[in-house]
């Protein structure tokens, strides 16, 4: 499993462009200078008004707290201001306290974790936190707290101004794995950059977010923090009126593109990305809780986490769906390229279903999948449920071998395979063996936000640090569904396209319904352009023919955004009836994923 996404490739190409009115593009201030004077200006006219003033100054893991400070301090001597101090980290538990609560969660698996529910408060002495921070202020014309947690339930009604800086859960994956930032409360232990990824995904990111969803409706300033030397800071109100228009317009979020032991040459290709990378395996399209918007406003280019939106605006973004109570606002859909043009096969595998990866690793959306083949190439093919004859003791037997003695076996004797062709769209339920064959661009659609892939067999190959790549044998054989067998699929699971609509130039077809969530995914085809309503629930588009199209809202034609040839685009909820036109020469065709 990766535990933390971190893209091969800082793709800034896929820009939003939302109108805003120019009065509130003016308040936004950019640079660390700039921001830091503004901070000054701010505190000292607080302070003229009123006798110890508390400053609370919260933010994301991977905020570079030395650098941001330090300016400050320069600016607010500058300003002769009587100012003290406060880092959270003095009031961290001890290192040993945190890691007896944090372990059970990360070495309950030897391959995977356990989703942490406790709170940021857990990690910190929060009584003495709030009696310093009393005693300061009552000594001190201006106190400033500063550090990740520190707006947390113990202090949060001491501080007259709160700022938020945030930055990406890929930027602040890059900083913590490359050691530049200390994991959470970590104390600078040294730790392996494996266990630090894994700290990431089932500690740090999911405290961090909870704590992060509360600061957010008390800040007073939100900062873009993931590029220090150019922060940018907006007011509350700011920030919130940016977050409801781009709730309605059209979005692209910044694809993760990651480089993979059997990746394909076909995305570096089309998205023309660069020639250091080995290859592109994999691009994530839609991954909610990894993904940011990069938000263009004339020179001013914002890097805010999609999560942010989705947070401030579910309904807006996501409307009301079936299985909307069950999810809650943890957004249900993900949309990836596996790409293997040219590259070789997937691991063989297999995903859990909602009640196994709950039950074993408390999250909260399990995993059906569907491949859509976008392009191929000879020999393509998809690997897709047992062969009828297949005897799964002697499979577990063979798999189990290969992973403990490194002894290979013939996969084919018992995974069902078919020849893939453009245009086909295979379901893969949970529990179902599967895997992408070589020669083939897959676009994927899963009812999924997670990366639980349980491997049976991977050719016993090296992955790209050289360590040999993990088998799952445990999970994996607890999953499979062994009723999912080549008649069955054939049947089943290979999908022919039923028309729905048509028109002279146009027409959609249902290709398919996918898992638990009962997530349904069309085909639209057209020539010139095609209208279609989101009936208040999204839609996710990706262009898989032609060369660009426009979406453009009906009701409000400035709501627009424009994607080229593999590209996708999240239709929010709100958006109801828009057009899809087409911007090149090429006939189109555009897969449309959407809940029932």
């Amino acid at each position: 499993m990766s535990y933390v996404l971190i893209s091969s490739y800082d793709d800034k190409e896929a820009v939003n462009t939302p109108r805003i009115p120019s009065g509130l593009v003016k308040r936004i201030v950019v640079g660390l200078n700039e921001v830091c004077k503004r901070v000054g200006i701010l505190v000292k006219e607080t302070a003229s008004r009123k006798v110890g003033v508390t400053i609370g100054i919260d933010g994301y893991i991977g905020v570079y707290w030395k650098v941001l400070i330090s300016k400050l301090e320069e600016f607010f001597r500058e300003l002769q201001l009587d100012f003290e101090l406060l880092d959270v980290t003095n009031f961290y538990k001890p290192l040993d306290y945190i890691e007896n609560i944090v372990k059970p969660f990360l070495t309950c698996d030897p391959h995977f974790g356990r989703v942490f529910e406790g709170e940021i408060e857990m990690f910190f002495r929060g009584k003495e936190l709030r009696k310093r921070i009393e005693h300061v202020r009552r000594n001190s014309k201006v106190l400033v707290c500063f550090g990740c947690g520190v707006v947390n339930r113990f202090t949060a009604d001491l501080y007259d101004v709160v700022f938020y800086v945030d930055v990406t859960k890929e930027v602040a994956g890059r900083r913590v794995l490359n050691g530049l930032i200390n994991n959470l409360g970590d104390g600078g232990k040294s730790i392996s950059r494996e266990y630090s990824g894994k700290r990431l995904y089932y500690v740090d990111f999911p405290v961090l977010d909870r704590h992060k969803r509360r600061v957010l409706r008390q800040m007073d300033f939100y900062l873009d923090g993931n590029s220090t030397e150019n922060l940018i800071m907006l007011p509350k109100n700011v920030y919130k009126k940016l977050l409801l228009i781009l709730s309605e317009y059209p979005l692209r979020l910044k694809p993760i593109y990651l480089e993979g032991v059997w990746g394909g040459q076909w995305l570096k290709e089309i998205r023309k990305l660069p020639k250091s990378m080995k290859n592109c395996a994999w691009s994530y399209e839609v991954m909610a809780p990894y993904q940011s918007l990069i938000v263009k406003l004339g020179n001013i280019v914002l890097n805010l986490p999609f999560l942010n939106l989705l947070w401030e605006y579910p309904d807006k973004i996501m409307g009301k769906f079936e299985a909307y109570e069950r999810i809650g606002e943890n957004f249900p859909i993900r949309v990836n390229y596996d790409d293997s043009m040219g590259g070789g096969d997937m691991a063989i595998q297999v995903h859990g279903d909602l009640s196994y990866l709950k039950e074993n690793f408390n999250e909260p959306i399990g995993q059906n999948e569907s491949y859509y083949i976008v392009a191929t190439g000879p020999g393509s093919k998809v690997y897709l449920g047992l062969r009828d004859e297949a005897n799964v003791e002697e499979f577990r037997k063979a798999v189990i071998e290969a992973e403990t003695k490194g002894i290979p076996f013939d996969h084919n004797r018992y995974v069902n395979s078919i020849q893939s062709r453009e245009g086909d769209l295979f379901l893969i339920p949970a529990g179902t063996v599967h895997a992408s064959g070589y020669n083939q661009v897959v676009l994927e659609i899963s009812d999924t936000t997670d990366l639980y892939t349980f491997h049976f067999y991977d050719y016993l190959r090296p992955d790209l640090n050289g360590k040999l790549r993990p088998i799952h044998s445990y999970h994996a054989f607890k999953v499979l569904d062994t009723t999912k067998r080549a008649s069955w699929v054939s049947k089943h699971l290979k999908v022919t396209p039923k028309p729905i609509r048509s028109g002279p130039t146009w027409a959609e077809y249902f290709l398919g319904e996918l898992g638990e969530l009962r997530i349904v995914i069309h085909r639209l085809e057209f020539l010139k352009n095609i209208n279609d309503n989101t009936n208040g629930k999204f839609h996710i588009l990706t262009l898989v023919d032609g060369e660009r199209i426009l979406i453009s809202s009906k009701s409000n034609p400035s709501r627009k955004l424009e994607i080229r040839f593999s590209e996708t685009a999240l239709v929010p909820a709100c958006l109801g009836e828009y057009f899809l036109i087409n911007m090149g020469i090429s006939p189109c065709k555009v897969v449309k994923a959407f809940m029932r």
